[in-house]
């Protein structure tokens, strides 16, 4: 599975690591902070991309949510 995360700098660095190493990873969405208010605007985001990619499409990818 892909891994939903707010912690962009960690996780950036840790794909480029990994990536460098060979390593495969489920992929890693990455988003901005969201508050309670805006949590459904996260959903949409996360469900138009997962209508669009496959878990294949996605695997070893970083995307970055808008």
């Amino acid at each position: 599975m892909a891994i939903l995360t707010y912690d962009i700098d960690d996780f950036t660095a840790l794909a480029r690591n990994w990536y460098e190493a060979g390593r495969e990873h489920a992929g890693i969405i990455l988003s901005e902070p969201f508050t309670k208010r805006e949590f459904s605007a996260l959903l949409r985001q996360v469900l138009t991309l997962l209508n669009h990619l496959s878990a294949d499409e996605i695997r070893n990818i970083v995307v970055i949510l808008q």
